[in-house]
């Protein structure tokens, strides 16, 4: 049976983790719910971007991850769709408040 979780109010803590791996292999972000974190493997989204696209493959990872954030319960999929649409609708201080939450430290 699923239960809905309830809504945990705690903020994410936003990481750069340029090791970032799942079962030994280098991938591009990951959202744990129950820790509250986000991290980005800015390094691998530089040197090798899944894509080709008018806005930088960083920007997409980290976009991807808050919308992971912001809709836990949303599909993989889902989450595709909504972050392809913002990216490219984006203006250049909405890029630099995303940017801004992810810095290493």
């Amino acid at each position: 049976m699923y239960y809905e979780r309830k809504q945990d109010k705690r903020k994410y803590k936003h990481v750069v983790d340029n090791n970032l791996k799942y079962k030994g292999r280098a991938i591009y972000g990951a959202t744990d719910d129950l820790k509250r974190v986000v991290k980005v493997n800015k390094r691998l989204s530089k040197t090798k971007p899944t894509h080709k696209r008018r806005y930088p493959e960083v920007l997409d990872t980290e976009t991807h991850e808050l919308q992971h954030e912001k809709h836990p319960n949303m599909t993989e999929k889902d989450v595709y769709k909504k972050t392809r649409k913002l990216v490219r609708r984006m203006t250049k201080k909405q890029r630099q408040k995303v940017y801004s939450k992810f810095h290493a430290h």
